[in-house]
């Protein structure tokens, strides 16, 4: 029975067996990778509707492990017929509904092929995030997504009703890959928990429209309000800081946001949030299809010659999204075509950050983030470490340290002299100890110029070389 009075009519291109629907071995619309992890021992069975083919009906698959041994390849997937008898596999017995069928192979432990033996033992049920449409309520629409709609409403979430964005996707309208690119989606979010990355409560795939429900960020995109909204600097600092925090969790956890911009923040209660996930991937690194859509004005200069993405390639999107909240949600390189940003940003052109930005932020971004050598460029926990020195911000659960409320003490949001970066170990130093050093240096060498009696000899003519200092240009 439905919480909500909103009902989800199912279509034509939908298989229907009402029975069916009530059993928690069925899984509806179910990749492959996650059959993998749920079939475990030989006889594990679960029944699921395929991914569609254009212009093809959608049917329903007995997936069975025929073979642990073997993992993957050994599990085998049946494609349930439906004909004027009822419901059938191969040339089995026809049932009125797939229940009565399943039961059939489950007592009397046939296998259901004569081609080899593979009888169902143990049914695989539904995991709490596999939720159902009747729990799912929209109520108004918040704008368009990739696949489709994006709305807000209502969810039966783990025992309460919340307050949720839904992402719907009409399997009609969309392409197979689409399809599984959506799914994909619902998949890396599922192990993501972390206050600076959307909340992911579940996906609801057992028929049309596909819908994947996420926690309510409800102030709406950064980039939208970075436009609106006259922000601080000390709300753009602090935004700029949680994003760093959000995109080193999920570095922490073996994924790659791929897409990493103001327009993919979600912003709440002063709160930035990691969202939009559609192109994440796993591991440390993935080759580009040079033929889709990227977004290349957050695009790393590796990625434009090797079209390779790794971590550092999220690192420098974050530099570009650090631009974008600092210069009020203005477009990347302004009016620049994008085949010419990859040419400038490839020869070695760099933006420019607005005077108001904390010089600080915008030294390392310039020197350490947007660095053309992949190994000079910081890493994200390096940023995060640094980012958290220079402005006193403490990520949560962690506590104030006396070193941290020293640093704090002074404003954090203006460019303290005395932030530097050693390049050698990059990590993140104060500059004070520098100078200290340095001053020191230039005594011991005052103190070696009253006291020397023999000229030095390096150029042969009774004179130390001259040295010229390099100034360091905003675009080097």
């Amino acid at each position: 029975m439905s919480l909500f009075p909103h009902s989800w009519p199912r279509t034509d291109g939908d298989p229907f067996d009402s029975q069916l629907m009530t059993e928690d071995y069925y899984h509806g619309l179910l990749p492959r990778e996650d059959i993998v992890e749920m079939l475990e021992k030989n006889g594990d069975f679960l029944v699921r509707m395929s991914i569609p083919e254009p212009d093809q009906p959608r049917q329903f698959v007995l997936s069975v492990m025929h073979d642990e041994s073997v993992k993957q390849e050994g599990i085998r997937h049946f494609c349930i017929q439906v004909s004027v008898g009822g419901y059938m596999i191969e040339d089995g017995p026809a049932f009125d509904s797939v229940v009565p069928m399943v039961n059939h192979y489950l007592s009397t432990k046939t296998s259901i092929t004569k081609r080899y033996s593979c009888p169902l033992s143990t049914a695989v049920t539904r995991r709490l995030w596999q939720l159902k449409h009747e729990l799912i309520h929209p109520e108004k629409k918040l704008g368009e997504g990739a696949f489709g709609e994006v709305q807000a409403g209502k969810a039966f979430v783990s025992g309460e009703i919340m307050k949720v964005a839904i992402k719907l996707a009409k399997m009609g309208s969309i392409t197979k890959e689409q399809i599984r690119e959506f799914m994909m989606e619902a998949r890396v979010m599922r192990g993501m928990n972390h206050p600076y990355v959307v909340k992911f409560y579940g996906v609801a795939a057992f028929q049309d429209p596909l819908l994947l429900v996420m926690e309510l960020v409800d102030e709406g995109s950064l980039d939208k309000i970075l436009i609106k909204k006259h922000l601080t600097m000390k709300t753009k600092t602090e935004f700029c800081v949680q994003a760093s925090w959000g995109i080193e969790y999920l570095h922490s956890i073996g994924l790659m946001h791929r897409d990493i911009a103001a327009r993919n923040c979600l912003v709440n209660a002063g709160k930035l949030k990691i969202s939009d996930f559609g192109l994440t991937s796993k591991g440390t690194e993935v080759s580009i299809d040079p033929k889709k859509k990227v977004p290349v004005r957050w695009m790393a200069p590796g990625v434009m010659a090797t079209f390779k993405y790794t971590p550092k390639c999220d690192v420098w999107a974050y530099g570009i999204l650090c631009w974008e909240i600092f210069s009020d949600g203005q477009m990347p390189y302004n009016t620049l075509p994008p085949q010419t940003v990859v040419e400038q940003v490839r020869s070695g052109y760099r933006m420019t950050f607005p005077e108001s930005t904390p010089a600080a932020i915008g030294r390392i971004v310039h020197d350490y983030v947007w660095q053309h050598d992949v190994h000079r460029r910081l890493t994200m926990a390096q940023i995060s470490e640094w980012l958290e020195k220079v402005t006193g911000m403490h990520r949560p659960g962690t506590a104030a340290t006396p070193e941290d409320r020293r640093i704090s003490s002074r404003s954090p949001y203006t460019s303290p002299s005395t932030v530097s970066v050693n390049s050698d170990r990059r990590r993140v130093m104060d500059r004070t100890q520098a100078d200290k050093e340095s001053k020191k240096d230039r005594l011991s060498r005052r103190s070696c110029k009253s006291s020397k009696k023999v000229p030095h000899k390096k150029n042969g003519k009774g004179r130390a070389p001259r040295i010229v200092k390099k100034t360091r240009t905003n675009d080097e």
